[in-house]
Parts: structure tokens; sequence; C-alpha cells
């Protein structure tokens, strides 16, 4: 590669190294920055990655393009032509994907470290989460020859489309179309080798398996290998026109038939977390269980529940928990907005509360008139809460829920006027009634 065009035909020469990098850089970057919105509530390491890896897609169209680059200079009208002597066609194939390759996923990596190293210091995470980033930028990098097989297959022309578009099928393939459709309730699992997650993903009180984590660098290194001596040759036959190039294609069976063989295997892919426990608290008659990623935020949670209780429940003393168990009533994780998650938290244990989970039947088969009462009462519940709430941001959720509920003029009348204890006496009484949607007239207080 000599002469006036050098400058374009080395994208492996310092200078391209150094912008691939910063590319993946700013790109690793934005792919994270809404770790630092104050819209959403609580992140772990553990979500940073399982985004990355639902965002691989995006990275495919990126790298696809630039593999589409990087083998431009491979072409029978390039200024290399063939093979020379000091300059053998796979050393430079080698070369341009490893320093390339490299450079993706270093780039990555710097570029997601400000969210990793906030979220790793201020919530919990294992050193496995940690194996878990770098198992994303290292498949990253295998990306970059896969794609240069498919640009020197596909020629330049129709590769620009062609290439991101293998690429994004060689992500999301595995698994949602073999995984979910063609393995569906087969004893047969590859997500511990798949670049996308499966909803096969580690709940609270549980943890990745280290020997995953290494599992999948060990399998994308392999790809990286695999396809970069597929490339080599592929190269080889797209400038030479040497057919028996086209052989080296096989080396990319090996990692597919690794894939098929831990398909078999099926690794198990995470183990209970004794370090990661739920820690039970009592505070003004509720007893708040949380996983540590959201102990920071007990108060606001507290805050959230608090009003509910004070309305329905005053004199009882309540559980919530973030553990699966029949001891307590359930409460999320905070992981969407923390709007979001105070609507379907309220929701959910409201219904929990006023036992309407269980009687669902029973409204839909309610008259409209009886059902809208109780609607009313519900409203009613949810307006009281608000008076409750210290936080402005739970008081107008509140308030915003009962506004969605349908009321009767009537019943609201009735029930504005009742005093706090009056109300809770009064919906005592008629809480099955209530809860089944069949509040009469006659029920509502004089």
């Amino acid at each position: 590669m000599t002469g006036g065009r050098s400058c374009v035909l080395r994208p492996y020469g310092v200078r391209g190294v150094v912008l691939i990098a910063a590319g993946a850089a700013v790109f690793g970057l934005v792919s994270t920055m809404w770790v630092f919105l104050p819209s959403f509530a609580a992140w772990d390491l553990r979500d940073v990655t399982r985004r990355l890896r639902a965002g691989l897609s995006w990275w495919a169209i990126l790298i696809g393009w630039l593999a589409v680059f990087l083998m431009r200079v491979h072409s029978s009208g390039s200024v290399l032509v063939g093979p020379a002597p000091s300059r053998p066609r796979s050393a430079i194939v080698s070369r341009q994907m490893v320093l390339s390759g490299a450079a993706v996923a270093s780039g990555c990596m710097f570029g997601c470290l400000p969210a990793a190293v906030t979220v790793g210091v201020t919530q919990y995470a294992t050193v496995t989460d940690w194996l878990s980033l770098v198992s994303i930028a290292v498949s990253l990098a295998s990306l970059v020859p896969l794609g240069a097989c498919f640009a020197l297959l596909l020629g330049y022309r129709t590769s620009l489309l062609a290439v991101p578009a293998a690429l994004i099928v060689v992500v999301i393939g595995p698994v949602f179309v073999i995984q979910e459709h063609l393995l569906v309730n087969q004893p047969v699992s590859i997500v511990s080798v798949a670049y996308a997650w499966s909803t096969l993903i580690p709940p609270l009180g549980h943890s990745l398996r280290w020997q995953i984590e290494m599992l999948r660098i060990t399998f994308f290194v392999l790809v990286f290998f695999a396809a970069t001596k597929a490339a080599a040759g592929l190269a080889e036959w797209r400038a030479a026109r040497r057919n028996t190039s086209l052989l080296a294609g096989a080396w990319l069976a090996v990692p597919g038939i690794t894939m098929v063989a831990i398909g078999f295997i099926q690794p198990i892919l995470y183990l209970p977390d004794p370090a990661d426990q739920v820690r039970c608290r009592e505070d003004g008659g509720i007893t708040l269980c949380l996983y540590q990623i959201d102990e920071p935020r007990r108060d606001f949670i507290l805050g959230t529940l608090q009003p509910l209780v004070r309305v329905l429940s005053p004199a009882h003393s309540l559980t919530f928990t973030q553990e699966a168990s029949e001891d307590g009533l359930p409460v999320p994780r905070l992981r969407a907005s923390r709007d979001d998650w105070i609507k379907v938290t309220v929701r959910s244990v409201s219904l929990m509360m006023m036992d309407s989970a269980d009687d669902g039947a029973h409204c839909n088969a309610a008259s409209y008139e009886n059902a809208i009462r109780s609607d009313s009462v519900t409203a009613q519940v949810f307006r009281r809460a608000g008076e409750h709430a210290d936080n402005p941001s739970v008081q107008a959720i509140y308030n915003e829920l009962a506004a969605e509920r349908r009321t009767d003029p009537v019943a609201d009348e009735k029930l504005i006027g009742l005093s706090g204890e009056e109300f809770r006496l009064w919906y005592l009484q008629h809480r099955s009634r209530i809860a089944r949607c069949d509040l009469a007239l006659e029920d509502l207080p004089g």
C-alpha cells in the first residue's frame, strides 16, 4: 500500500486505529448515558451489560461499515494487487483485524467506563459482572473479522447494506430465532455463547457464574481467530481470484460447531448469590425487605408505600419484600423511571391490599353501576393516600391514579365527607363487596 493513496488505504495505521478507538468510545459513552439521567431510578452493572447486549445490533451496523472500509483494499483494482514476498496478504489481513478489533474493544470499554464505574461503586457488583462487560467488548472485536468475511464475499457495492444486515443476523439470530423459536421447549440452550441476551437473565439474589463469562470470552476469541483465518483466505480470493482460497471459509464452521456442542451441554448460567440477600427493617409499622441495589433508596420506597398503608391498614404491621416469598407483599425493584415504578407498585400493592387481584372475574360480571361505585372507592383511597404523601412526585402520581378511575358522583359525595377513621371503618365493613365490584347504592355511607 504505497503512493498517494497510502493514507486512505492504511486503516490499520496509527491514525486509523486511534480514529476507530475514538469512534467506539464515543458510541459506548452515548450507549450508557442513560445511567446518569435523573429520570431513571436505580441501575447496577448487570443492567449496563444487559442493555449493551440489547443494543448490539447498533454496534453491528457500525462495525459492518468499518469492515467494508477495511476490506476495500483487497480488490483487483487496489494498489495492493497480489501478495508480496515481504508482505504476505494473510499477515496484512491479520494485522488489520487484530488492530481494528483491539481498537473497537478498547474504545468500547473506555466509553462505557464512566457508567460502569459509577454503578459498580455505588451499587452491588461482583467480579463476574465486570467479566461480563469484558466479554461484550471481546464480542464486538469478533464482529470485525466476521464483517470482513461478509464484505469480501459480497463485494464492495452491495456490502454497505448487506454486511451490517448480516452482522445483525449473527448477533440476534442464535437467541431470538434459534433459541426462542426453533428450540422452544427443547432441552437445548445456546445462550451461554450467544451475542445477545435471551430471556434467561439472573434474577435478584442470583449471580452470573464466572465460568460462563470466561466461556463467553473464550468463545468470542475463537470466533475472532476463525473469522480472521477465513478473511485472509477470502481476501486472497477477492484480489487474486484464486478459487482454492475460498476453502478458508471452512474456518467459520469451527465456532458454529462449538456453539451447537455447548447448546447440548447446557452449562448453568447463574447460581444463588449468598452475598446478595434481602435486608429487612421495620419502620412505622412497615417491614421492608430490599436487595442491596435498592437499599440506598429505602426511604423513597418506604415513602411510596406508607401513604397507602395509612389509609387501608394503619393498625396492622405489614411486610413488603423483593424476595420471592409468601410471607409478604411483593415489591418490584427500582429499574424503570421513578414515576413508572411508583405507578406499577401502587397499582399492584393496592390490588393486593384491597383483595381485588383475585376477583377479576367477579368485576367482569358485575353491573356497570356497582363496578363504578367500587372504582369510586379505589379513587378515594388514592386521593387520601396522596394527602399523606410527603414527596410531591409521589403525591402527584397518587392523584393521577385517582383521576384515571371512573367515579360515581353520588358515591364520591358520600365518601369525601368521611374522616380518615370513618372511611377506614366503613371500608373494612364492605371490603369483600368492594373487591368483587358488587357495591350497591345502599352500601354507601349515609
